[in-house]
């Protein structure tokens, strides 16, 4: 309900045509999957853990979107293949013009990850 005050009424049209010409500059969405199989690690990426579709990908960043949060396991060990296919992801989707938001999934606790959330010390 639009208010009758005339000079509600002229901050409200103003609001509104501001907030139709801002223009949002990161539009996102979650690609899940790095995080899982933690009850199977280190896991084998394609069967335990997946990082991204290419293909979902492409689909958002063709239909404008630019921004994808990326999960992965923080892991008690390096792991230089999970951590290669991790940087693959971040590669293909830079490289399409998009933006990463590298995110440790670790239901803020580390430690044993094979009995997360349920175990490990909080993190912070």
């Amino acid at each position: 309900m639009l208010p009758r005050n005339p000079v509600s009424l002229g901050l409200t049209a103003f609001y509104i045509s501001a907030m139709s010409s801002a223009k949002i500059l990161y539009a996102g969405v979650n690609s899940a999957g790095g995080e899982f199989a933690q009850q199977n690690l280190p896991g084998m990426f394609g069967t335990d853990y997946q990082f991204i579709n290419q293909s979902a990908i492409d689909f958002f960043i063709d239909a404008g979107v630019n921004t994808i949060r990326l999960p992965f396991l923080v892991r008690s060990t390096f792991n230089e293949s999970y951590f290669s296919e991790y940087q693959t992801a971040v590669n293909y989707i830079t490289m399409r013009g998009g933006y990463v938001v590298v995110d440790p999934h670790n239901y803020y606790r580390y430690n044993d990850p094979s009995s997360q959330p349920s175990s490990g010390s909080i993190i912070g």
